[in-house]
């Protein structure tokens, strides 16, 4: 379950009610990867957003899901 609260998305976990909070960026990654068929897919509309090296937001964006998958909060379809 998510909600935007002042610009930056909240996620609950419905299992153990946990809450997590994304700052601007991570908002960002969260909306561009859930509305891309694929992570990969979503990678040239963040790079637009922010100016960066495309492996360090790669990377970025890779230790975010993994941080949410070990909450709970995502899940990964096989490839």
């Amino acid at each position: 379950m998510t909600r935007v609260v002042d610009e930056q998305l909240v996620l609950l976990n419905l299992d153990n009610e946990e809450f997590y909070g994304l700052d601007e960026v991570g908002t960002a990654i969260w909306f561009a990867v859930t509305d891309a068929p694929t992570i990969a897919a979503a990678m040239p509309r963040l790079l637009e957003q922010f100016d960066v090296d495309a492996d360090i937001l790669a990377e970025d964006t890779r230790t975010l899901l993994q941080e949410l998958e070990s909450r709970g909060l995502v899940a990964f379809a096989p490839a």
